[in-house]
């Protein structure tokens, strides 16, 4: 589940073979999937229609909601696992990393503005690129 100031904001089920997940943000679900079999290009739907899209670039994943645009880098294992930070354009918005070595938990500080649903699609491309990694 995913947890704010104490309490359970959202639940994101990750399916068996990783490649898709289901975000339920209260009644809404959302479902992040991989489009390919290789999995580079990602997508988060809603109601049937595309929320927002992911791609590869050269340093990590661009993501697009609307007219908003992020990176998300990796910076590394850094020692405790994975740890990849949120930019735009111009600076670093945020992260998401290993809660710590031996957990499967993970810490996300990402921008208050960003709609929530970007952000839990955010939180997904990094477990699911990161777990990719792992295997």
């Amino acid at each position: 589940g995913i947890f704010a100031s104490g309490g359970l904001v959202a639940r994101i089920n990750m399916s068996w073979i990783r490649n898709r997940a289901e975000i339920e943000l209260g009644r809404t679900t959302h479902y992040a999937y991989a489009e390919t079999i290789i999995a580079d290009s990602f997508v988060l739907e809603s109601d049937g229609l595309m929320v927002a899209r992911a791609e590869p670039n050269m340093s990590g994943i661009t993501i697009r909601y609307g007219n908003l645009n992020y990176a998300l880098e990796g910076l590394g294992f850094l020692g405790m696992g994975f740890h990849d930070q949120l930019r735009d354009e111009r600076r670093r918005l945020g992260f998401v990393k290993r809660a710590g070595f031996f957990t499967r938990r993970a810490i996300a500080e990402l921008p208050i503005e960003a709609p929530v649903p970007l952000r839990l699609f955010i939180i997904w491309l990094a477990l699911f690129k990161n777990l990719r990694k792992a295997v």
